[in-house]
């Protein structure tokens, strides 16, 4: 198994639709929490021959959604 990044640096390219383990690990979170995600309805998922799979569009529109921007405090 290679990260996404792992597969940009040796030039064999980026896959699209990743399996929950490599999900869970571009997201930096446990493969549980993909689950509760995708049963929330905040993660779609894409089923190619029985097999779910998470399109990187999809993970990356997650960040997206989710990037909160730290605001500071005035006194």
């Amino acid at each position: 198994f290679q990260t996404p990044q792992e597969l940009l640096a040796t030039g064999k390219g980026l896959q699209r639709l990743l399996p929950i383990r490599a999900a869970a690990e571009y997201l930096g979170v446990s493969r549980a929490t993909i689950e509760r995600l995708v049963y929330r309805g905040e993660l779609p998922i894409v089923k190619v021959a029985g097999s779910t799979r998470y399109d990187v569009e999809d993970l990356d529109g997650y960040i997206e959604t989710n990037r909160r921007r730290i605001r500071k405090r005035t006194a």
